[in-house]
């Protein structure tokens, strides 16, 4: 009975798991009963069909607690991935403090953040990341040709990199407006990807996390 008592203190699933050691018990009660004489006698059909009455209610109690577990252990994996969406906010975008002029100042605007361009925190190690670089069209970024990339990178916070350019590279970029893409690739696909590459071309399935555009000031 000490057995029962410790699973019920497990929570849940521990309780749902004693049920069904009280069901066995039960059971095998029924199927060991004897007269004076030690003859088996059948076990009552009424007891055997609460015991099993009382086993699916214990089977059911398990799966709910198994499922409530995981729901209250992913929480905020599942929301995210359930609310891929386009969601909205204000965020500061001008902050400044006076003392000596006794003031200070702000400024928000407002902020959208669309939740299809992240992936979940455990996913994060199943992506190596690439930064493409091309002149700017009207091809939208997850899709045609770019004539630079760099990576590969993780899903991290990368500090500022300078990049040398040769002729030919700021050649094919233009001297007008350049669009910068980061994006990532299945980390289990073998090899290095290289410039020019097409991030909507075949087996490559580029997820897009973020996308800039520079123009050359005159």
């Amino acid at each position: 009975m000490q057995v029962l008592v410790d699973l019920v203190k497990v929570g849940a699933i521990g309780a749902s798991l004693a049920f069904l050691l009280l069901s066995y018990w039960l059971l095998n009660k029924q199927l060991a009963r004897t007269d004076a004489n030690k003859v088996p006698i059948p076990p009552d059909p009424e007891v055997l069909k609460h015991i099993q009455k009382f086993r699916r209610s214990a089977l059911v109690y398990l799966l709910i607690g198994v499922v409530s577990e995981f729901i209250l252990s992913n929480s905020f994996d599942l929301v995210h991935y359930f609310l891929r969406s386009e969601l909205v906010r204000v965020r500061f975008d001008d902050w400044e403090y006076f003392p000596e002029n006794k003031a200070l100042a702000f400024g928000f605007a407002q902020d959208r953040i669309d939740t299809g361009l992240y992936v979940l925190p455990s996913e994060q190690k199943n992506y190596q990341v690439y930064v493409g670089v091309r002149k700017k069209t009207a091809t939208p970024y997850a899709q045609g040709q770019y004539d630079l990339l760099f990576g590969p990178y993780q899903i991290e916070t990368l500090s500022r990199q300078k990049v040398d350019l040769t002729p030919e590279q700021i050649k094919a970029l233009g001297n007008d407006c350049v669009e910068f893409t980061v994006f990532g690739i299945d980390s289990g696909k073998k090899g290095k990807l290289t410039a020019p590459v097409d991030v909507s071309a075949g087996p490559i399935k580029a997820h897009v996390f973020h996308a800039a555009y520079a123009c050359v000031t005159t």
